[in-house]
């Protein structure tokens, strides 16, 4: 044996090679126990009477910020038991929704987990609201049942003062007559039934019935809103048809300038609530007829697929008569202006120079106008510029302003707005218009409470901050979210001014444009007074819907 034999066998039999070999075990076991994967388990029961559900789809996706992780997505549905389990997840975040039908969607319900190698299994519980059912028949003017006719359902929404329908579902009746539309949230919606087209030549449009609105009303001003809390079903909604009308409109769509037919325009119907009664296609000598239509006020939109040619009239139908119209169309124009500061922004803000702001025009039908052509700045002089831009009466809107900053007033060639109203004319571009932003705003910030409820425990939803002198000029509601672990809420650009300041839930149904909705917030919320460049705390109450 060499002598370097003996030095390896003394080392292997020593103390120290002993430590050496343990120290190594303990590493591999302790990397081999470490844990790299996790679970996900939850019960889903019905919110009321706690029974569990079962054949609810839930979706499982990965957490956008896991960094360079693989994506990860699954699906599940519960079983009898109303259980389900997601195993041997990469640890992360993730995030899951839940669908059933008849239940509320998952676009408001879901839920938001994290694994971590020190907690890396999670148990959830969800329960799920029974969502509402609208549902009736449908009859003629003898009674009997009117199959596959279709009833529509629309939600009014009013947003910076201006109210517009929103279309939100619709069914066809079956062989009795018979419709049911479900999967609602709480709310309160307007039904029509949509008329029956009957067959006829290019350029004409007849109906065998006019529009009807609950309950059998011939305009949506004239109709009733339904109102509708969670699993509950308003039954017995019927509908009454009355006969065919021989109320019309009829004429002929032309280019203003050549006097030729424009058989590529369209000619779209608008009655009262801004609701499109109906939309025909001339025939190539610009002829057009719509007939069976419900007398009353109505506006006649034309214009080409591209939207490079407009034409807009006001008309008036009366009873048992028809009414001749010419439509003129004319090139679309551009709107010219730019945005000024009467304040100089802050020397903490010097990124308000650069932020890019955004205008809007929004026609009265709701609908964006134009095309902006490049987003201004205040370094670059504020200037904007739409394009093709239909003539007639637009909305203003601002946004992305800079944080301390809000609008103030607005002015047509040095002459001062009394609302965000403009006129844009046929005949040249609108230009001269002026925005002028304050950099003198406050801020409003707190917590939202509820009665008999932690923080933690608010549903989610948003802090409404209402001024005083609300639909005046452009003194209009601004929203803001809170959180929902603590309630804590921050609203900047609030231009000196009073106010009211509430929360309400995402599933709430208040709607700013009726007075009695508009009372009961304010009477509700809290008064609070902003100065310029002040920072106000105050506590938003949450406000739940009224039953």
């Amino acid at each position: 044996m060499t002598r370097l034999d003996r030095q390896d066998r003394r080392f292997r039999t020593s103390p120290l090679c002993a430590c050496l070999s343990l120290l190594l075990v303990c590493l591999v076991l302790a990397g081999a126990g470490q844990i790299r994967t996790g679970e996900i388990r939850g019960f889903v029961a019905a919110a009321h009477g706690n029974e569990p559900l079962r054949s609810v789809r839930v979706g499982l996706a990965s957490s956008k910020m896991s960094g360079s992780r693989p994506a990860v997505s699954r699906h599940a549905r519960t079983g009898f038991d109303g259980r389900f389990r997601f195993a041997d997840l990469p640890l992360g975040g993730y995030s899951l929704s839940f669908r059933k039908d008849g239940y509320e969607a998952d676009s408001s319900l879901s839920a938001s987990v994290k694994l971590s190698g020190d907690e890396p299994r999670t148990d959830l519980r969800v329960e799920m609201r029974r969502s509402a059912a609208i549902s009736g028949r449908v009859l003629d003017a003898d009674g009997d049942a009117v199959p596959l006719a279709t009833v529509q359902l629309y939600e009014r929404l009013t947003a910076q003062g201006l109210s517009r329908l929103q279309f939100k579902r619709s069914g066809v009746t079956n062989d009795l007559g018979e419709y049911r539309l479900s999967g609602l949230a709480p709310g309160r919606y307007f039904a029509a039934v949509q008329p029956l087209s009957l067959r006829s030549p290019r350029g004409v449009r007849a109906f065998e019935f006019p529009n009807v609105y609950h309950p059998d009303a011939g305009s949506i001003e004239e109709s009733a809103p339904i109102a509708v809390s969670w699993g509950i079903e308003r039954e017995g909604i019927d509908f009454h048809l009355p006969r065919a009308m021989r109320t019309s409109v009829e004429g002929s769509v032309f280019h203003g300038e050549s006097g030729q037919p424009c058989p590529a325009c369209n000619v779209i119907v608008i009655g009262p609530g801004n609701i499109t009664v109906a939309s025909v296609s001339p025939d190539e000598q610009g002829f057009f007829a719509v007939r069976g239509l419900h007398p009353g006020a109505y506006r006649l939109l034309a214009q080409t697929g591209g939207g490079g040619f407009h034409a807009e009239e006001s008309v008036l139908l009366v009873s048992r008569k028809a009414l001749e119209v010419a439509l003129a169309v004319s090139a679309t124009q551009d709107v010219v202006g730019r945005i000024i500061a009467e304040t100089a922004p802050p020397e903490n803000d010097p990124a308000a120079l650069t932020q890019a702001m955004r205008v809007r025009l929004v026609s009265d039908v709701g609908a964006p106008s134009g095309r902006l052509t490049r987003l201004p700045t205040l370094a670059a002089g504020g200037e904007f510029r739409f394009s093709g831009v239909s003539p007639g009466s637009h909305h203003v809107f601002v946004t992305d302003l800079p944080k301390t900053a809000f609008l103030s007033r607005m002015l047509i060639d040095g002459h001062p707005l009394k609302s965000r109203r403009v006129s844009v004319p046929q005949s040249a571009p609108l230009e001269g218009l002026e925005i002028r932003i304050a950099f003198d705003a406050g801020v409003v910030q707190g917590t939202v409470t509820e009665e008999g409820l932690a923080a933690s425990e608010t549903p989610e939803g948003f802090v409404v901050l209402l001024p005083g002198r609300y639909g005046e000029g452009w003194h209009f509601e601004r929203l803001g979210r809170y959180r929902r672990e603590d309630g804590a809420y921050a609203l900047s650009g609030v231009p000196p001014g009073s106010y009211t300041v509430f929360a309400v839930g995402r599933d709430n149904h208040f709607d700013l444009g009726i007075a009695e909705d508009l009372r009961y917030l304010r009477e509700r919320g809290r008064r609070v007074l902003v100065a310029a460049n002040e920072s106000v705390t105050v506590e938003a109450p949450f406000i739940a819907n009224r039953e």
